[in-house]
């Protein structure tokens, strides 16, 4: 064969080969983000679909507003957000990190800034300059273990916010978390609900991507002690972090609860459980979710602990006394008002939990905003029935505290007695719960 079209040959298969080659890269490249999309999405309409209740209940009384809206979220229109989802692609040539992160402190001392003037936002992202927009880190020199979501839920306080995000953001980069923050804000001047804005937070941060657990956490809680990592559990109970606060001068906290479900051991106490909380996506919806009906102060997480316990998950905290915890100081809201029904509410937290949390929680998505330092997402709750707020404002006695007539008990009777006085009678409507 002449030297010219040996030489031309030779060209032609090393092209070949180059072409194959690049079609293969590309060709992988698309089924990796394929299967990755894929999985996220199959992953939310699992979740979504498992949510769905077939049940018409009259606890959803709870979870209407008097302004009814055409555009609150209900589960039933929640999977169409999921129509276009992306997720970034796995760093699966990073190593593992370590067990136990090189870079932790240990006892942290008392940040200066509590004492002086706060930082601002500009200045806070400066000290953390490998944050992502939306408050988003991941390490960069190794595959961290865990995905979290953080989840603050907030209206006000924005002074304490600063001053958590200051404190935290450097400690979660040091335990090498793959974390985004996300800020559930509550619009309105309305009654605050708590539970149904964390519900909504663990649904919206579910949105974003696949993670391994959620934490749920108070705007005023500093940790003192990095060695407490925000690690997703590795046995099948939730974490309660926040047992060890200088409030409660570091003691651990457990008490005798009167109001309880008539399942819970009359002897067994209930432990401290709220502040820092950390559940996986199973524990969370098999409890369904929080108690939306928790309008005002006080009652939400002991409500989640029973639900917790009924299936037979045991609150956990392995680091003990290192997880301790610096309690700000902060005045209450108005809008934030004790809720002296809760009481009477815990005792049916058990027999509810089927029919009231996350299959029936509703709100109104009114905004997202990332910001640099977290995720802003600003929504609408609604606000109680008039009923519900003249139960949670009534001073019960000692004998009426735990068992008291229910509002929703109190429709019920309304309604039956309506559907009576319209027997026979074409030109009456029967009452309604709206």
């Amino acid at each position: 064969m002449p030297l010219p079209t040996r030489l031309n040959f030779a060209s032609y298969v090393i092209m070949r080969k180059k072409k194959i080659t690049l079609g293969f890269i590309i060709t992988s490249f698309f089924i990796v983000t394929y299967k990755t999309t894929k999985g996220n999405q199959d992953h939310i309409y699992s979740l979504i679909n498992s949510f769905k209740s077939k049940e018409d209940f009259i606890f959803d009384f709870f979870n209407r507003t008097e302004n009814d809206d055409p555009n609150v979220f209900s589960l039933d229109n929640f999977t169409s957000y999921f129509d276009d989802i992306s997720n970034e692609l796995e760093k699966y040539n990073l190593p593992l990190c370590p067990k136990k992160p090189p870079g932790l402190k240990g006892d942290l001392k008392r940040p200066a800034y509590l004492d002086s003037v706060l930082s601002t936002y500009e200045k806070i992202s400066i000290d953390n300059p490998r944050l992502s927009i939306g408050g988003k880190y991941a390490p960069k020199h190794c595959r961290p273990r865990f995905k979290l979501a953080i989840i603050i839920p907030l209206r006000g306080r924005i002074r304490q916010l600063r001053v958590l995000l200051a404190h935290m953001h450097p400690i979660w980069q040091r335990q090498q978390l793959d974390y985004t923050v996300y800020v559930m804000w509550q619009s309105g001047k309305h009654l605050f609900n708590k539970a149904k804005i964390m519900n909504a937070g663990f649904l919206e941060a579910s949105k974003d991507r696949k993670y391994d657990c959620y934490v749920f956490h108070d705007v005023d809680m500093l940790l003192e002690n990095d060695e407490c990592l925000y690690w997703c559990p590795t046995e099948d109970n939730p974490r309660s972090l926040s047992v060890y606060v200088d409030k409660f001068s570091y003691r651990f906290i457990s008490y005798r609860m009167k109001c309880r479900p008539s399942t819970f051991p009359r002897t067994q106490d209930v432990q401290l459980f709220g502040g820092v909380v950390m559940v996986t996506k199973s524990q969370f919806m098999s409890a369904n979710g929080f108690s939306n009906i928790y309008w005002g102060w006080g009652g939400e997480d002991d409500d989640l602990y029973f639900r917790l316990w009924n299936h037979r998950y045991q609150v956990h905290n392995p680091y003990g006394e290192s997880c301790s915890y610096h309690m700000l100081q902060h005045e209450t809201e108005n809008s934030n008002a004790e809720n002296k029904g809760h009481f009477a509410l815990m005792t049916h937290a058990i027999s509810r939990m089927k029919y009231e949390g996350l299959n029936t929680l509703r709100y109104k998505h009114v905004s997202t905003k990332r910001e640099l330092l977290f995720t802003n997402i600003t929504i609408d709750v609604g606000q109680p029935m008039k009923q519900y707020v003249d139960f949670m404002m009534y001073n019960a006695t000692d004998d009426e505290l735990c068992h008291r007539w229910m509002p929703w008990q109190q429709l019920e009777h309304l309604r039956i007695q309506e559907d009576k006085s319209c027997e026979g009678n074409t030109g009456c409507h029967a009452y309604e719960a709206s």
